[in-house]
Protein backbone atom coordinates (compact mmCIF):
# COMPACT_ATOMS: atom_id res chain seq x y z
CA UNK A 1 0.00 0.00 0.00
CA UNK A 2 2.75 2.19 0.28
CA UNK A 3 4.53 1.89 -2.99
CA UNK A 4 1.40 3.22 -4.61
CA UNK A 5 0.43 5.86 -2.67
CA UNK A 6 3.88 7.12 -2.30
CA UNK A 7 3.54 6.46 -6.67
CA UNK A 8 0.46 8.82 -6.37
CA UNK A 9 2.15 11.18 -4.61
CA UNK A 10 4.95 11.51 -7.11
CA UNK A 11 2.67 11.42 -9.96
CA UNK A 12 0.41 14.31 -8.34
CA UNK A 13 3.39 16.43 -7.49
CA UNK A 14 4.72 16.23 -11.16
CA UNK A 15 1.30 17.06 -13.06
CA UNK A 16 1.47 20.09 -10.49
CA UNK A 17 5.07 20.88 -11.58
CA UNK A 18 3.97 20.64 -15.22
CA UNK A 19 1.56 22.80 -14.93
CA UNK A 20 3.34 25.52 -12.93
CA UNK A 21 6.05 25.40 -15.74
CA UNK A 22 2.78 25.63 -18.50
CA UNK A 23 1.60 28.70 -16.49
CA UNK A 24 4.97 30.44 -15.90
CA UNK A 25 5.75 29.66 -20.16
CA UNK A 26 2.56 31.17 -20.60
CA UNK A 27 2.24 33.99 -18.41
CA UNK A 28 6.16 35.21 -19.45
CA UNK A 29 5.15 35.15 -23.28
CA UNK A 30 2.37 37.43 -22.24
CA UNK A 31 4.50 39.61 -19.96
CA UNK A 32 7.50 40.35 -21.84
CA UNK A 33 5.54 40.00 -25.65
CA UNK A 34 7.43 43.46 -26.11
CA UNK A 35 10.92 42.11 -25.22
CA UNK A 36 10.48 38.64 -27.23
CA UNK A 37 9.52 41.01 -29.96
CA UNK A 38 12.70 43.03 -29.64
CA UNK A 39 14.67 40.55 -29.61
CA UNK A 40 13.62 38.82 -32.63
CA UNK A 41 13.37 42.18 -34.96
CA UNK A 42 15.95 44.24 -32.99
CA UNK A 43 18.22 41.51 -31.88
CA UNK A 44 17.94 43.44 -28.18
CA UNK A 45 15.04 43.48 -25.94
CA UNK A 46 15.34 46.71 -24.36
CA UNK A 47 15.50 48.03 -27.85
CA UNK A 48 15.82 51.28 -28.53
CA UNK A 49 17.67 51.41 -24.98
CA UNK A 50 21.76 50.04 -25.68
CA UNK A 51 22.78 47.59 -23.47
CA UNK A 52 25.93 45.39 -22.80
CA UNK A 53 25.72 41.59 -22.12
CA UNK A 54 29.16 40.03 -21.74
CA UNK A 55 30.58 42.90 -23.14
CA UNK A 56 29.12 42.58 -26.31
CA UNK A 57 26.67 45.62 -27.17
CA UNK A 58 23.36 44.95 -28.46
CA UNK A 59 21.63 46.69 -31.01
CA UNK A 60 20.56 50.58 -30.06
CA UNK A 61 19.95 53.66 -31.17
CA UNK A 62 19.63 55.03 -27.20
CA UNK A 63 22.18 55.53 -25.34
CA UNK A 64 20.88 56.16 -21.46
CA UNK A 65 21.75 59.40 -19.59
CA UNK A 66 23.78 59.92 -16.40
CA UNK A 67 22.21 63.07 -15.97
CA UNK A 68 19.34 60.66 -14.52
CA UNK A 69 21.81 59.60 -11.47
CA UNK A 70 23.14 61.34 -8.55
CA UNK A 71 27.09 60.70 -8.26
CA UNK A 72 26.17 58.94 -5.39
CA UNK A 73 23.91 56.59 -7.22
CA UNK A 74 26.90 56.29 -10.23
CA UNK A 75 29.25 55.31 -7.57
CA UNK A 76 27.24 51.87 -6.31
CA UNK A 77 27.55 48.54 -7.94
CA UNK A 78 24.08 47.49 -10.16
CA UNK A 79 23.24 45.42 -7.15
CA UNK A 80 23.99 47.91 -4.53
CA UNK A 81 21.46 50.51 -6.44
CA UNK A 82 18.70 47.40 -6.65
CA UNK A 83 18.96 46.51 -2.92
CA UNK A 84 18.76 49.95 -1.91
CA UNK A 85 15.92 50.71 -3.60
CA UNK A 86 14.01 47.56 -2.98
CA UNK A 87 14.66 48.69 0.81
CA UNK A 88 14.19 52.64 0.64
CA UNK A 89 17.14 53.39 1.72
CA UNK A 90 17.59 57.05 1.48
CA UNK A 91 14.57 57.10 -0.93
CA UNK A 92 11.91 58.94 0.67
CA UNK A 93 12.18 63.28 0.48
CA UNK A 94 10.29 66.44 2.58
CA UNK A 95 9.84 67.87 -1.20
CA UNK A 96 7.31 64.86 -2.10
CA UNK A 97 4.04 65.56 -1.40
CA UNK A 98 3.57 61.97 -0.16
CA UNK A 99 5.80 59.44 0.96
CA UNK A 100 4.98 57.04 -2.18
CA UNK A 101 4.45 58.98 -5.46
CA UNK A 102 4.01 57.17 -9.16
CA UNK A 103 7.41 57.71 -10.23
CA UNK A 104 9.20 58.67 -6.96
CA UNK A 105 9.84 62.17 -7.98
CA UNK A 106 9.33 65.66 -7.23
CA UNK A 107 12.69 65.92 -6.41
CA UNK A 108 15.85 67.25 -9.09
CA UNK A 109 16.40 64.11 -11.62
CA UNK A 110 20.07 64.58 -10.39
CA UNK A 111 18.85 63.92 -6.63
CA UNK A 112 20.03 61.19 -4.44
CA UNK A 113 16.35 60.12 -3.64
CA UNK A 114 14.86 60.26 -7.65
CA UNK A 115 13.29 56.90 -8.39
CA UNK A 116 14.37 55.28 -5.06
CA UNK A 117 12.18 52.91 -3.58
CA UNK A 118 8.42 52.27 -4.18
CA UNK A 119 7.58 48.85 -2.99
CA UNK A 120 7.21 49.56 0.51
CA UNK A 121 10.27 47.90 2.34
CA UNK A 122 8.34 45.87 5.16
CA UNK A 123 6.36 44.44 2.44
CA UNK A 124 9.26 43.00 0.23
CA UNK A 125 11.07 42.03 3.39
CA UNK A 126 8.01 40.08 4.32
CA UNK A 127 7.74 38.55 1.23
CA UNK A 128 11.23 37.39 0.25
CA UNK A 129 11.91 36.46 4.01
CA UNK A 130 8.42 34.33 3.71
CA UNK A 131 9.78 32.77 0.30
CA UNK A 132 12.66 31.57 1.59
CA UNK A 133 11.42 30.14 4.62
CA UNK A 134 8.92 28.10 2.06
CA UNK A 135 11.87 27.06 0.22
CA UNK A 136 13.80 25.35 3.18
CA UNK A 137 11.02 22.56 3.01
CA UNK A 138 12.83 21.30 -0.02
CA UNK A 139 10.05 19.85 -2.13
CA UNK A 140 10.41 20.01 -6.15
CA UNK A 141 7.85 22.72 -6.26
CA UNK A 142 10.05 25.39 -3.73
CA UNK A 143 13.15 24.04 -5.40
CA UNK A 144 12.14 25.28 -9.21
CA UNK A 145 10.58 28.46 -7.30
CA UNK A 146 13.86 29.42 -6.14
CA UNK A 147 15.73 28.63 -9.15
CA UNK A 148 12.98 31.00 -11.09
CA UNK A 149 13.35 33.38 -8.13
CA UNK A 150 17.11 33.55 -8.20
CA UNK A 151 17.15 33.48 -12.11
CA UNK A 152 14.50 36.50 -12.22
CA UNK A 153 16.68 38.79 -10.21
CA UNK A 154 19.60 38.34 -11.69
CA UNK A 155 18.48 39.35 -14.71
CA UNK A 156 16.51 42.27 -13.35
CA UNK A 157 19.72 43.33 -11.45
CA UNK A 158 21.20 43.65 -14.83
CA UNK A 159 18.72 45.55 -16.93
CA UNK A 160 19.40 49.42 -17.24
CA UNK A 161 17.98 51.64 -14.35
CA UNK A 162 16.77 48.38 -12.24
CA UNK A 163 16.81 50.38 -9.20
CA UNK A 164 13.70 52.37 -10.72
CA UNK A 165 11.32 49.73 -9.51
CA UNK A 166 8.55 50.88 -11.44
CA UNK A 167 9.85 49.79 -14.62
CA UNK A 168 10.50 46.10 -13.15
CA UNK A 169 7.05 46.01 -11.27
CA UNK A 170 7.13 41.83 -12.43
CA UNK A 171 9.57 41.27 -9.85
CA UNK A 172 7.61 42.48 -6.94
CA UNK A 173 4.25 40.39 -8.22
CA UNK A 174 5.82 37.50 -9.65
CA UNK A 175 7.19 37.24 -5.71
CA UNK A 176 4.04 37.49 -4.02
CA UNK A 177 2.10 34.81 -7.08
CA UNK A 178 4.91 32.25 -5.86
CA UNK A 179 4.66 33.04 -2.23
CA UNK A 180 0.82 32.36 -2.74
CA UNK A 181 1.11 28.98 -4.87
CA UNK A 182 3.91 27.52 -2.88
CA UNK A 183 1.24 28.17 0.43
CA UNK A 184 -1.68 26.79 -1.68
CA UNK A 185 0.53 23.65 -2.51
CA UNK A 186 1.92 23.26 0.92
CA UNK A 187 -1.87 23.35 1.90
CA UNK A 188 -3.10 20.83 -0.33
CA UNK A 189 -0.67 18.34 -0.38
CA UNK A 190 -1.30 14.68 0.91
CA UNK A 191 2.43 15.45 2.81
CA UNK A 192 1.75 15.93 6.37
CA UNK A 193 2.44 19.34 7.11
CA UNK A 194 5.12 19.80 9.40
CA UNK A 195 3.69 22.18 13.07
CA UNK A 196 5.87 24.81 12.51
CA UNK A 197 3.93 25.34 8.73
CA UNK A 198 0.44 24.87 9.77
CA UNK A 199 -0.27 28.81 10.14
CA UNK A 200 1.20 29.59 6.70
CA UNK A 201 -1.98 29.58 4.85
CA UNK A 202 -3.59 32.08 2.10
CA UNK A 203 -6.11 32.79 4.87
CA UNK A 204 -2.96 34.29 7.06
CA UNK A 205 -1.07 35.99 4.80
CA UNK A 206 -3.88 37.58 3.03
CA UNK A 207 -4.22 39.60 6.68
CA UNK A 208 -0.54 40.64 6.50
CA UNK A 209 -1.06 42.09 3.18
CA UNK A 210 -4.39 43.91 4.28
CA UNK A 211 -2.27 45.02 7.59
CA UNK A 212 0.37 46.65 4.53
CA UNK A 213 -2.05 47.69 2.30
CA UNK A 214 -3.80 49.58 5.07
CA UNK A 215 -0.68 51.39 6.33
CA UNK A 216 -0.49 52.40 2.66
CA UNK A 217 -3.83 54.17 2.21
CA UNK A 218 -3.09 55.85 5.75
CA UNK A 219 0.08 56.87 5.13
CA UNK A 220 -0.68 57.88 1.01
CA UNK A 221 -4.03 59.83 2.74
CA UNK A 222 -5.71 57.38 0.39
CA UNK A 223 -4.30 59.56 -2.54
CA UNK A 224 -4.11 56.71 -4.71
CA UNK A 225 -7.69 54.67 -3.15
CA UNK A 226 -10.54 56.64 -4.74
CA UNK A 227 -10.98 59.42 -7.35
CA UNK A 228 -10.62 63.18 -6.07
CA UNK A 229 -12.19 65.10 -8.99
CA UNK A 230 -10.71 68.46 -9.08
CA UNK A 231 -12.02 70.73 -11.51
CA UNK A 232 -9.80 72.73 -13.51
CA UNK A 233 -9.98 76.08 -11.85
CA UNK A 234 -9.36 74.29 -8.92
CA UNK A 235 -6.29 73.07 -9.88
CA UNK A 236 -4.96 76.07 -11.67
CA UNK A 237 -5.71 78.02 -8.16
CA UNK A 238 -4.18 75.28 -6.15
CA UNK A 239 -0.94 74.59 -8.45
CA UNK A 240 -0.02 77.42 -10.66
CA UNK A 241 1.98 80.31 -9.55
CA UNK A 242 0.63 83.36 -10.31
CA UNK A 243 4.52 85.32 -10.10
CA UNK A 244 5.63 82.84 -12.82
CA UNK A 245 2.54 83.76 -15.08
CA UNK A 246 3.03 87.20 -14.67
CA UNK A 247 6.89 86.78 -15.71
CA UNK A 248 5.75 85.23 -19.06
CA UNK A 249 5.44 87.74 -21.32
CA UNK A 250 3.01 87.82 -24.23
CA UNK A 251 3.80 85.85 -27.44
CA UNK A 252 6.78 84.80 -25.59
CA UNK A 253 8.59 81.53 -25.71
CA UNK A 254 9.78 80.26 -22.52
CA UNK A 255 10.92 77.24 -20.82
CA UNK A 256 9.49 76.20 -17.77
CA UNK A 257 12.27 74.23 -15.35
CA UNK A 258 11.39 71.70 -12.63
CA UNK A 259 7.73 71.90 -12.18
CA UNK A 260 6.42 68.88 -13.81
CA UNK A 261 3.95 67.38 -13.58
CA UNK A 262 1.58 70.48 -13.67
CA UNK A 263 3.63 72.61 -16.25
CA UNK A 264 0.68 71.87 -18.16
CA UNK A 265 -1.59 74.32 -16.20
CA UNK A 266 0.65 77.29 -17.18
CA UNK A 267 -0.42 76.63 -20.83
CA UNK A 268 -2.22 79.63 -22.58
CA UNK A 269 -4.74 78.29 -23.52
CA UNK A 270 -6.46 78.25 -20.09
CA UNK A 271 -6.13 82.04 -20.11
CA UNK A 272 -8.36 83.51 -22.82
CA UNK A 273 -6.61 86.63 -23.12
CA UNK A 274 -3.45 85.22 -23.36
CA UNK A 275 -0.76 84.21 -26.25
CA UNK A 276 2.31 82.41 -25.68
CA UNK A 277 4.60 79.22 -25.97
CA UNK A 278 5.96 77.21 -23.39
CA UNK A 279 8.18 73.80 -22.77
CA UNK A 280 8.48 71.96 -19.86
CA UNK A 281 11.93 70.87 -18.74
CA UNK A 282 13.29 68.66 -16.13
CA UNK A 283 15.76 70.50 -13.75
CA UNK A 284 18.90 68.79 -13.78
CA UNK A 285 22.19 70.94 -14.35
CA UNK A 286 22.64 74.29 -15.94
CA UNK A 287 24.39 72.48 -18.97
CA UNK A 288 21.20 70.47 -19.41
CA UNK A 289 18.81 72.86 -19.11
CA UNK A 290 20.45 75.10 -21.49
CA UNK A 291 20.99 72.68 -24.06
CA UNK A 292 17.50 71.20 -23.65
CA UNK A 293 15.64 74.51 -23.51
CA UNK A 294 17.54 76.15 -26.71
CA UNK A 295 16.76 79.97 -27.42
CA UNK A 296 13.12 80.03 -24.91
CA UNK A 297 13.71 82.05 -22.23
CA UNK A 298 14.08 79.77 -18.91
CA UNK A 299 12.57 79.94 -16.17
CA UNK A 300 12.86 78.20 -13.22
CA UNK A 301 11.08 78.19 -9.51
CA UNK A 302 14.26 76.79 -7.64
CA UNK A 303 17.97 77.24 -8.27
CA UNK A 304 19.00 74.69 -10.89
CA UNK A 305 23.04 74.08 -8.99
CA UNK A 306 25.61 72.61 -11.13
CA UNK A 307 26.57 68.80 -10.86
CA UNK A 308 29.09 67.66 -8.28
CA UNK A 309 31.45 65.05 -10.31
CA UNK A 310 32.14 61.75 -8.12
Amino acid sequence: DYIPGFKRSLNLTTKKIIVFLTVTLFSSCIIFATEIYNTILYGNPLYPLKIQIAGIVLNHTVVPSANYMSPKIQAMMPIQRWIYSLLEIDAFSDQRPLKWTIAMDFVPLDSDNFGMGGYFALYVVFNVSLFLWLCCRRSPEMKIALALFVLMSIVTIMLPFSYQLRYYMYWIMVLISLNLFLVLTINSSEIPIAVNYRFVTAHNVGLVATVFLIAFVTTTRWEYTYPRHRSLAERINGEVRPIILREIKEGEAVCLVGMSPHTFLYNSQFYAVRNYSIKAEFMVSPEFVKEKCGSRQIIAPYEVKPKVKS
